[in-house]
């Protein structure tokens, strides 16, 4: 016997991005019904240099130049940690020099990162409580 589950919801609320995650955590086959269109759940800046975008299918884009600050608690309202459990993909465009510290912390369905290929440095803790990170493939040093 199977189970079909409908999630309901405002265009843009983020179904299909817990729909995933909960039929990961369950065992389920997630099947999409309808065509399903890529929205912008959050956005924001770390700096004057670096942005960040947080699609619906949980995909951070972080582009820009430079280093990443590390990440400040009391300083949360400009970044993506209000979703932290709705990330699974982090891609970094090649301009990005470094992680910052804690960057990642508690992003626990978080499975994948590209990194840029101009990475030098990976702050402490960053991805701290990433538990389905489960390996890193850091660029080729040239």
């Amino acid at each position: 016997m199977g189970y079909n589950i409908a999630i309901d919801g405002p265009a843009g609320a983020g179904k299909s991005t817990i729909a995933k995650l909960v039929a990961k955590k369950k065992g389920y086959t997630f099947e999409a019904i309808g065509e399903v269109e890529l929205k912008t759940l959050a956005e924001g800046a770390l700096n004057a240099n670096i942005t960040w975008k947080l699609d619906t299918h949980g995909l951070l884009k972080i582009e820009g130049s430079g280093a990443m600050p590390d990440y400040v608690y009391d300083d949360r309202q400009n970044w993506w940690h209000d979703y932290a459990d709705c990330i699974t993909r982090v891609e970094m465009s090649d301009g990005i020099t470094s992680v910052g510290g804690y960057a990642f912390n508690a992003c626990t369905s978080l499975e994948e990162v590209d990194f840029s290929e101009n990475i030098t440095k990976i702050g402490e803790s960053a991805f701290r409580s990433c538990s389905m990170l489960t390996n890193i493939e850091l660029p080729v040093a040239t």
